[in-house]
């Protein structure tokens, strides 16, 4: 399936996504950041990364969209590098999804 990809963080982070033709979407809040996933969504974008910075704290939004195909949310590494939550909001959303902890203690 081919489809539209988009970035969401700080600009400074997400500006090199731009040079491989990926849409950025520069926020400096948390509500810009839900906001913007809404209208991604709305625009039919099946891929959007979200920096952990906001990502972390997005589980309502991502657990909405996590039973579809389409879009697909991932976390990437944000101001802080790589910190963990990913994983565990990827433990959260398997656990949700499988009903069983099956990723263990991260």
């Amino acid at each position: 399936m081919k489809g539209k990809i988009a970035v969401i963080g700080y600009e400074d982070q997400i500006l090199p996504f731009a040079a491989i033709g990926i849409k950025i979407c520069a926020v400096e809040n948390l509500p810009q950041a839900e906001q913007q996933v809404e209208e991604l969504v709305d625009q039919e974008y099946v891929l959007i990364m979200i920096t952990e910075d906001f990502a972390k704290d997005m589980m309502k939004i991502r657990m909405k969209y996590a039973p579809k195909p389409v879009p697909t949310l991932i976390s990437i590494p944000g101001k802080e590098g790589v910190t963990g939550s990913t994983l565990r909001q990827l433990s959260e959303t398997l656990k949700y999804a499988v009903g069983a902890d099956i990723m263990g203690e991260i």
